[in-house]
């Protein structure tokens, strides 16, 4: 009820995605997404464009790995043979600050 109350979106971030989904490990799901772009509130209500500002840049690509239960041994394997680690990366939050920068948007009605 609080969020539905005070928290209103202050901006909007797209990006493409790529699901893949194992046929042999079902418990495994992997996603890309890039072309990351952000603008205020309103891109709820249109397309994107190439007016948009980028969040990324246009080389880099997120890549999600979900799991059920343990990582399978394989995936281990890739991870480590191309040197990819764990890292966390708000897409949300990192829009807010590429869109308003380090302004806090604060509600009137919680002053």
């Amino acid at each position: 009820r609080f969020a539905k109350t005070y928290y209103i979106p202050s901006v909007t971030t797209a990006y493409k995605r790529i699901p893949l989904v194992g046929i042999f490990s079902k418990n495994v799901r992997v996603t890309m997404d890039f072309n990351f772009r952000g603008g205020k509130a309103n891109l709820f209500s249109r397309l994107t464009n190439l007016k948009d500002p980028r969040v990324l840049p246009s080389d880099i690509c997120i890549l999600e790995v979900k799991l059920d239960n343990r990582m399978p041994k394989w995936i281990k394997n890739i991870l480590m043979k191309y040197q990819l680690s764990t890292q966390t990366y708000s897409k949300y939050t990192n829009t807010v600050d590429k869109i308003l920068g380090s302004r806090i948007i604060v509600d009137e009605m919680l002053k």
